[in-house]
């Protein structure tokens, strides 16, 4: 495969990759559907990070009101990971931002949570508008996963930008 084939097809490395959490938290438990197969997806996504030394970034959406990381995940989580409280949809604060500056040799994201229709799908506009690579790890419902791929696909059209891709496990 060419390397400009690889560019467009969003392959990843390790000394470029990233893994961003968003929003995994406890007060989601009790109304997100399918909850136990997001936070399964994420320990599995952190674990493999942690394996192949992937920095990582977890948000929380407004964590006075909605609790924080859940503890199955936060526990896994390795020592120092930046967690970043957030009011806004999008994970790309200017927190999250100014850690993503401090990779300075990342330009591929490996990206999960909570809300793929919403949180997820904010972030990923925001990462693919400052040209970074975004790779979905989405566990969401049948519902949540057509509107995200409708969404992405209408956005991906209307501005010509490239470089993600889905990889979903639905339940």
């Amino acid at each position: 495969m060419s390397s400009s084939a690889a560019v467009r097809l969003g392959r990843i490395a390790p000394q470029d990759t990233a893994l961003f959490i968003c929003d995994v938290q406890e007060r989601f438990r009790s109304v997100i559907s399918g909850f136990p197969a997001v936070v399964d997806t994420s320990r599995r996504m952190a674990r493999a990070a942690q394996a192949l030394q992937l920095p990582i970034i977890v948000t929380e959406q407004y964590p006075k009101a909605l609790g924080n990381t859940v503890p199955e995940l936060a526990e896994i989580l390795p020592q120092g990971t930046p967690i970043v409280a957030k009011t806004d949809f999008s994970m790309c604060v200017p927190d999250v931002v100014t850690e993503l500056e401090k990779l300075s040799d990342v330009k591929n994201i490996l990206l999960t949570g909570i809300e793929a229709h919403v949180c997820v799908f904010q972030t990923a506009l925001d990462l693919l508008g400052k040209e970074e690579r975004v790779n979905f790890i989405c566990c969401v419902n049948h519902f949540s996963i057509s509107i995200f791929i409708q969404h992405c696909r209408k956005r991906v059209c209307r501005t010509h930008l490239g470089g993600w891709s889905i990889f979903p496990t639905i339940y």
